[in-house]
């Protein structure tokens, strides 16, 4: 099933940066736009907009400018297309501020599934098993006791602990990516995301 309800039904309440992806990299919400890079903009097959932000999985990706300070809680969601379950493909990362480390990566893992992994190469991956060609809608929540959710399709897919990095937090300063891993300029996304959204809170 592609689209399980109107996907823009998110509480908006403690937004902070909304991409959507559907003409440029510019955030809809605040002014915290991103610069895209080799990522195109092509028709939508179906629904709430005219484009979506589509990634060639060689050299795509989206760039923050500017380090984010993370807090301890925040939720992440994002309307998803992949091309390629064979091989890692990166949907966000995020490197610590000053020093190439990966603080922590979602991505799709080489079995098909949506993959956390963090700075120490501990990876925790989806029940979900992904197929091409069809969107996802994932919301993935980080909460102040080390515990992380991820919803597929608005269903609560996994649970898991991890205390991605104990030295920086409570706040981290960070240099996201959409689309490729931020250590190096591998595991590019290959497919379409749409709707990028990030709340500095805990959902509820």
């Amino acid at each position: 099933m592609e689209i399980l309800s109107n996907p823009t039904h998110l509480d908006r309440t403690n937004l902070v940066w909304e991409w959507k992806l559907d003409w440029d990299a510019k955030d809809t919400w605040w002014t915290n736009n991103w610069t895209a890079t080799n990522v195109t903009w092509v028709a939508s097959e179906k629904w709430y907009t005219s484009e979506v932000g589509s990634f060639n999985g060689t050299s795509s990706y989206i760039n923050w400018i500017y380090p984010l300070a993370w807090v301890n809680n925040f939720y992440i969601s994002a309307w998803i297309k992949t091309s390629d379950v064979a091989n890692y493909r990166t949907i966000y990362s995020a490197r610590a501020t000053g020093i190439n480390v990966e603080i922590w990566t979602l991505r799709i893992n080489n079995t098909w599934k949506i993959e956390f992994s963090d700075q120490v190469a501990t990876s925790t991956a989806s029940n979900t098993t992904l197929s091409t060609g069809i969107w996802y809608h994932i919301v993935f929540i980080r909460k102040t006791n080390n515990t992380f959710d991820l919803y597929i399709n608005w269903v609560l897919d996994k649970s898991f602990t991890n205390n991605v990095d104990a030295t920086t937090d409570p706040t981290w300063e960070t240099w996201p990516q959409i689309g490729k891993y931020s250590q190096s300029a591998t595991q590019f996304w290959s497919g379409s995301i749409w709707l990028f959204r990030i709340w500095l809170t805990t959902l509820s």
